[in-house]
């Protein structure tokens, strides 16, 4: 039974000192949030049986769901676009944004021609994280406007959404 063997893996980390390569492996096995999978391997190292949660949400899309992706990308919400799904399918944010990462990569990789309004070549985000991290997030936005020929606005979303990745 793969939940026994899974139950001795991490019972063996634990004996071992490594917590938390335990809960990663419950986390990847059972595919699981952090809580569920902590809550796992705390049951465990108390001697107790391990909770049993309900199987998450599997993602199963909707065409429907995919376009309102797809117009969220183009007017660079992704953020927005990762909650949707996590709302309409009910996975895990990890899940939900590799979903949201693919249909990007797939709709929108090598279209970052100036005055597009698809995803910049991914050069521009690590020099836009550079200006941000000197402090330069003026420079930053007059840079993407350049590069992109995006309006204002849609290059402060740019820049906004490449600084909430800094952290």
């Amino acid at each position: 039974m793969p939940s026994r063997s899974l139950e001795a893996e991490v019972q063996q980390l634990l004996a071992s000192g490594q917590r938390i390569a335990a809960i990663k492996r419950v986390r990847a096995v059972k595919q699981w949030g952090l809580r569920e999978a902590k809550e796992y391997v705390d049951a465990l190292s108390r001697q107790e049986p391990p909770p049993i949660h309900p199987p998450q949400s599997t993602l199963e899309p909707t065409p429907e769901l995919r376009q309102e992706v797809l117009q969220l990308l183009t007017s660079h919400r992704k953020l927005h676009a990762v909650k949707l799904v996590r709302e309409q399918t009910g996975c895990h944010l990890y899940k939900a944004k590799n979903y949201v990462d693919a249909i990007q990569q797939a709709e929108f990789q090598g279209r970052g021609n100036a005055g597009s309004t698809d995803w910049p070549d991914p050069a521009l985000w690590e020099e836009v994280q550079d200006l941000l991290a000197a402090d330069r997030t003026f420079d930053a936005v007059e840079r993407v406007r350049r590069v992109t020929g995006w309006e204002l606005r849609q290059a402060l979303e740019y820049v906004a959404t490449v600084q909430q990745s800094r952290y």
